[in-house]
């Protein structure tokens, strides 16, 4: 999948772009994804579904709510090694970085990895502050157990 994504058409700054945005998007084998979420520090280089679906979320980390631009994006992804399962190795400081689909990268540094009640995903939702980016893992059961709270 990550080879279909397209390279970026056009790039500007982040800057200009309207807070209230919704992110461009780009349709590979029926799916619309937003960017790709890139973490060196694990070698992960995963796609980011535009849309939080149940189905979706077996192939690739989907959107929960909010966008870059906004700075309130949550990403939700499985807990499996092939997704975001790796995240719980994280201790803090790693650069977290999501590229929209118009090419601009968007770097962050994790701010802090807290274990979640099942129940919790509220909560995670919740305490994103504006400038923030929150990525919950979740387990096969399809309940939250980890928030990873980055920063810029």
């Amino acid at each position: 999948m990550l080879d279909a994504m397209p390279e970026p058409a056009v790039r500007l700054d982040a800057r200009f772009v309207d807070p209230a945005a919704d992110m461009p998007t780009v349709e590979i084998d029926g799916a619309e994804y937003l960017g790709m979420l890139r973490v060196d520090a694990l070698g992960l280089e995963l796609p980011v579904s535009s849309v939080w679906d149940g189905a979706e979320l077996g192939v690739a980390p989907c959107r929960y709510s909010g966008t870059v631009y906004g700075g309130d994006l949550v990403v939700v992804g499985s807990d499996a090694d092939s997704q975001l399962g790796p995240l719980s190795e994280l201790a803090g400081g790693e650069e977290v970085v999501l590229s929209d689909m118009l090419g601009n990268d968007f770097a962050y540094v994790v701010d802090g990895v807290e274990p979640l009640q099942p129940t919790e995903i509220a909560r995670a939702v919740e305490d994103e502050e504006a400038g923030g980016f929150a990525l919950c893992v979740v387990g096969s059961d399809g309940k939250a157990h980890l928030v990873v709270r980055c920063r810029v």
